[in-house]
This record gives structure tokens, C-alpha cells and sequence, in this order.
């Protein structure tokens, strides 16, 4: 949206939206490790989950904010994260056990 039109990008909701969902992910799913003991080996995709969503917020944030070409190479990474979650709830294979 940065390169496209960069005056959305002042508009409040657009810049409280990513933080809300970003926080209801993060608290659904520890709830769910919480809630239902999935710290076990049995779920070790859902720990590897959260872990990509904490790269994906950070990488995410990073791209959000950079004004180099590293925002590029951020939003690659968070894209990639992204499609690290989806793989690991779909399939729920850890490929780290």
C-alpha cells in the first residue's frame, strides 16, 4: 500500500487493524496450548505454528516500518511465515521432531 497510495496508509483504522488481529492470533493460540495441554510431542506442530507466527509479526512489523529495500526482504520472510502456519495446520506435521 506503501507504493501504491501512501495517503491510505494515514488513515487510523488502517494502522490500529494489523495490531488487533495480530494480538487476537497470539492470544487464540496460546489460549489453545493453555486450554487444551498442547505442549506435548503429540503437538509440536502447534508450538512450531506459533513460533511462525511470531516470525511472521515481527518480519511483518519490520516491512511495515522500513523505509530501505529491506522491507521487501522483510515482507518475503513474513510471507513465508505465513505459509509456514498454514502448511503446519493443514498437514499438522512438525518437520522438526
Amino acid at each position: 500500500m506503501r507504493v501504491i497510495d501512501p495517503l491510505q496508509l494515514q488513515r487510523k483504522w488502517l494502522k490500529i487493524f494489523p495490531h488487533v488481529i495480530d494480538t487476537a492470533l497470539l492470544v487464540s493460540g496460546l489460549m489453545l496450548v493453555y486450554q487444551y495441554h498442547w505442549l506435548s510431542r503429540e503437538y509440536d506442530w502447534l508450538v512450531m505454528k506459533m513460533a511462525a507466527l511470531l516470525i511472521y509479526i515481527g518480519l511483518g512489523v519490520a516491512a511495515m516500518r522500513s523505509q530501505t529495500q529491506l522491507r521487501w526482504l522483510a515482507l518475503l520472510g513474513a510471507l513465508l511465515g505465513y505459509a509456514a502456519m498454514i502448511a503446519l495446520a493443514v498437514t499438522k506435521y512438525a518437520p522438526f521432531q
